[in-house]
C-alpha cells in the first residue's frame, strides 16, 4: 500500500510518504471514542499494525461509510491473497520489484 499527504497549501498535490507491506500488516477497526494508546478521540478510524516491526498506523476517515469501504477493501485484499495461495500463484521477487518502481 502506497501512502501519500496532502500538500499544505495546494490540496490538489500529494506528496509520498512510504509504503506499508499489507502481507505483514493486521488490520484492526478502531471504535469511536478516546484512544488509551494516543490520547486522542478518534472517529470512524482503523489502524494497521505492522507484525513484524509492531508498528501502528492510525487512519481516520470522514464517514463512518468509507471506513467500511476501506475494511472491506482491506478483507478482500486479504481473501484474494489467499485464494492465490492456494491456487499455486507466486510472484517472483524480480516481479515485486519491478512493480514497486512502476508505481
Amino acid at each position: 500500500m502506497v501512502f501519500c499527504k496532502k500538500d499544505v497549501l495546494r490540496r490538489d498535490l500529494l506528496f509520498y510518504c512510504g509504503r506499508l507491506d499489507t502481507d505483514r500488516m493486521q488490520v484492526l477497526d478502531v471504535p469511536d471514542g478516546r484512544d488509551r494508546q494516543l490520547g486522542l478521540s478518534l472517529k470512524n478510524a482503523f489502524r494497521l499494525q505492522d507484525r513484524v516491526t509492531h508498528e501502528e498506523y492510525v487512519f481516520c476517515t470522514k464517514k463512518a461509510t468509507d471506513k467500511r469501504r476501506w475494511l472491506r477493501a482491506f478483507a478482500n485484499e486479504r481473501r484474494r491473497v489467499q485464494e492465490d495461495q492456494e491456487l499455486g500463484m507466486e510472484i517472483s521477487e524480480s516481479q515485486r520489484r519491478r512493480a514497486i518502481l512502476k508505481s
